[in-house]
Formats: C-alpha cells, sequence, structure tokens
C-alpha cells in the first residue's frame, strides 16, 4: 500500500489505517465497523532505518551502543544482507560460542569471555582477542587498526545484536538484526556505524569512504561465517561447557 495524509492505504480496497491501526476511512460506505481494525507495532527511526517493536508495548527503549547517543554515530546507508541456513537463534548464539571462535576465526583469546546481564532482556559477552589470521583482511587489520582486539556483543531480547570492535587505531560499531524466513532458514541484515564528523568536507567525503572500509572488513568476517554455518542444528544434548 503507500501512506496518504499519515494514514496506511490499503491497496486492494483502498481502506485507511491510523497509526493504532484503526480503519478511518472505506471508500464505498460512509460507516466504519469497529471490527476493522488490524495490529499496529511500536516503531522508530533512527539512522534512516525504520525498526519496530513485535509487540503492542515494547519491553526496552530502541538499544544503542552502550555510552554513545544515536547523534554521535552516522549509519551506512547501504546495508548488506546474509541468508543461514539454520534457526535464526543460532546467530546471536555463535557469538557466545568461544570455542568456535578460537577455533574458526583465526583469533587467540587473550582473556577469558565474560558473559553478563546489562540490562534485563540483554546478554552481552566482552573478550580481548589477537588477530592472527592470514587472509587479506586479516592482514590490513593488523597494518592499520592494530593486532589486538577488544570485543563487546550485545544481544537485545535476542535478534537486535549490537556489536563494538576496540583496536588499537579504530573502533567497529555494527548492528546486526536475526530474523527467520523459515523454520530452519534466517537472514542478517548489517549495518554499521562511524563517528560523525564535524566539519563539512569530511561529511561529504571521507566519511562516506570510511563507512565503505567498514562495510567491507565486516562482510568479509561474515560472509566466511555464514558458509561454515550453513546446516548446523543445535542438539541441547551433545552441549559441553
Amino acid at each position: 500500500g503507500c501512506v496518504v495524509e499519515g494514514r496506511l492505504r490499503c491497496p486492494y480496497h483502498h481502506w485507511e489505517y491510523d497509526s493504532h491501526g484503526r480503519c478511518t476511512a472505506i471508500p464505498t460506505q460512509t460507516r466504519v465497523p469497529p471490527s476493522a481494525q488490524v495490529t499496529s507495532y511500536p516503531c522508530e527511526v533512527r539512522h534512516g532505518y525504520l525498526f519496530f517493536f513485535h509487540g503492542r508495548q515494547p519491553l526496552f527503549p530502541l538499544p544503542f551502543f552502550q555510552g554513545l547517543s544515536p547523534s554521535e554515530l552516522v549509519a551506512s546507508t547501504r546495508r548488506f544482507q546474509l541468508h543461514f541456513d539454520l534457526p535464526w537463534y543460532f546467530l546471536p548464539g555463535n557469538a557466545f560460542d568461544g570455542q568456535h571462535f578460537t577455533s574458526v576465526h583465526d583469533r587467540r583469546l587473550l582473556s577469558p569471555l565474560e558473559v553478563d546481564e546489562p540490562e534485563p532482556l540483554t546478554r552481552r559477552v566482552r573478550f580481548r582477542a589477537e588477530v592472527l589470521g592470514d587472509s587479506i583482511f586479516d592482514r590490513l587489520l593488523r597494518r592499520f587498526v592494530g593486532r589486538e582486539v577488544r570485543i563487546s556483543i550485545t544481544s537485545h531480547g535476542g535478534p537486535y545484536v549490537l556489536v563494538t570492535g576496540e583496536f588499537g587505531r579504530a573502533t567497529s560499531y555494527i548492528l546486526v538484526v536475526c530474523r527467520p524466513i523459515a523454520e530452519l532458514e534466517s537472514v542478517a541484515d548489517v549495518v554499521v556505524f562511524a563517528p560523525r564528523r564535524r566539519s563539512r568536507l569530511a561529511q561529504l567525503f571521507w566519511q562516506p569512504m570510511t563507512l565503505a572500509l567498514r562495510r567491507w572488513f565486516t562482510y568479509g568476517f561474515m560472509a566466511d561465517d555464514a558458509q561454515r554455518l550453513s546446516g548446523l542444528r543445535y542438539d541441547p544434548l551433545r552441549m559441553i561447557a
């Protein structure tokens, strides 16, 4: 459908609905039946993206990176998307799997994984790691931003995940939103952020280039993970500590 004077118009019969889901106009009649309602969800626009809470009342405000306000960062206008042959909850759960991280991602843990609950309905994992890989991405990381990284990954309510990677000379800010598209298929939408530049010249030229580089590095890391995770399934009876 489309938006007409602040209301949603259905393309099939042109019934119009307000932000509460109530039908306010039917072209073929003057009386609107009370039952003509659809479900509405709390929404918020941030950095050009629309977020909604999957329930009538949000259980928490729209999260953001700890210690920062949305005005301090700028988001890439181009997100990228990765498809996975696995249940959606495998994606945020993957962030808390230290054995996978050490074995697959060419990182050496410099500290144990610290898992806590900074807010209700939230889980966070933090650790330090050394970049050891021989890929083009890891070689460039070591050369230009640093060999060690301090990582924080926070899952809000499950599918909304904020990732911060603090290197010696740069910090990465990444939003990953996971969603199911079938029982055993899921997709991850990924948006990268960078510190907002003050000068107009930097906003026009340096900032877009910085975001493009961050997007390229993030995609390289996550696309590799997508291939490795494809087809995996959780079996709680076979888990170890």
